[in-house]
């Protein structure tokens, strides 16, 4: 597939490996025999890249050199510190300090099983 990334085809003559995928994808990207080329460019590039974002969310898939970029950790700041700044950053949001003082407040424990 690489060597037909300069295309600007739809339909691309490439033999691709689908059975990562779901059956509702393989009928998108392929069509049928003697119909053509059998293979639609952009939809098997959203169906992979959509696989991808996938594993990496759920982190079945990882990228190589990734510890190189910036840990969303690294700009949280120490739970002392949010602590001693809850009080003010209520006050100036509205909302109480505690959940139990928040008459608005939604317990999820009690909200299972209802749709």
């Amino acid at each position: 597939m690489a060597e037909k990334e300069t295309l600007r085809r739809e339909w691309v003559n490439a033999d691709v490996d689908l059975s990562f995928a779901a059956a509702r994808w393989r009928k998108l990207v392929r069509r049928s025999h003697g119909e053509g080329a059998p293979t639609n460019r952009r939809y098997l590039e959203l169906c992979v890249f959509s696989y991808m974002a996938e594993e990496l969310r759920v982190g079945d898939l990882c990228v190589s050199g990734s510890y190189a970029y910036a840990d969303y950790r690294d700009h949280l700041i120490p739970w002392r510190q949010c602590e001693q700044q809850l009080p003010e950053y209520c006050a100036i949001v509205g909302l109480p300090e505690t959940g139990s003082n928040n008459p608005e407040r939604v317990d999820c424990r009690t909200d299972r099983g209802r749709a």
